[in-house]
């Protein structure tokens, strides 16, 4: 029958702790003491531990603890962030919000379309404006005048090239100019509307606006109260049509 040493348990208890700890890539400390441990029980008593190989030992313990407790405090800090972010994102619902973005609607049968700002660095000789629809595809192409820098607004009126109205959805707008070199100038779009809900996805935050468009909470600009002229409307507007009503808070938005 097979005996078993001292000195094998020794390699045999170490390995298969050794083991475990590469087998899941990290060693926590659990493992590294009990590592430390069966070094004792296993020592020769005749050629025992240093004491320096000891404190060096004891010294990497204690920086494992330390490491731990830090990625723990870490964790939960970063918890409460993404927490805090929430709540505070909260504050945006009702409100209405200028971003940086290219998503634009229509809807109300066409009635409500999202007003468009872009900014020019330097004056343009030419530019022109694309509207895609869904599939990426240009459904509309405008040619703009030459304009000086700064910031110009766009108002598409829910019409495809033929004239004829698009049906209610997201659309995106590209715009592009070319100085009086022909150097391209690629405008900053704005785009507005009213928040009804916020979201995250991969850590970051997200406006869901009432026509269902999406903006990154970290591309706003603007925060606003919904205009007079919506509130107004919502007001005076005893007809018990929601989606006049309605039409009236996206009108503001864009």
């Amino acid at each position: 029958m097979a005996t078993v040493s001292a000195a094998d348990s020794k390699y045999s208890s170490a390995g298969a702790l050794t083991g475990a700890a590469a087998g899941s890539g990290v060693m926590d400390k659990e493992a590294f003491l009990m590592l430390l441990v069966t070094q004792f029980q296993y020592q020769d008593p005749l050629n025992p531990m240093e004491d320096k190989e000891f404190v060096a030992q004891l010294a990497q313990f204690s920086a494992l603890e330390q490491s731990m407790a830090m990625n723990e405090n870490l964790e939960r800090m970063m918890t409460m962030q993404q927490e805090q972010q929430i709540l505070y994102a909260v504050n945006y619902i009702g409100k209405e919000v200028l971003a940086r973005g290219y998503g634009i609607s229509v809807s109300d049968g066409g009635k409500t379309v999202t007003t468009v700002e872009y900014a020019l660095d330097s004056a343009a000789v030419k530019g022109f404006i694309n509207i895609l629809d869904a599939n990426n595809d240009i459904i509309v192409t405008q040619e703009l005048p030459a304009l000086g820098a700064g910031v110009h607004a766009f108002n598409w009126d829910g019409r495809n090239s033929s004239g004829q109205p698009v049906p209610d959805g997201v659309y995106t707008i590209a715009i592009s100019a070319t100085d009086a070199d022909g150097q391209l100038i690629l405008p900053d779009t704005q785009v507005g509307g009213i928040v009804k809900g916020i979201s995250t996805y991969q850590g970051e935050q997200y406006l869901t606006l009432s026509d269902n468009r999406v903006v990154a909470i970290k591309n706003v600009r603007e925060i606003l109260t919904p205009s007079t002229a919506a509130s107004a409307a919502d007001t005076t507007d005893t007809s018990g049509a929601a989606g006049d009503s309605g039409a009236a808070g996206d009108s503001s938005g864009g």
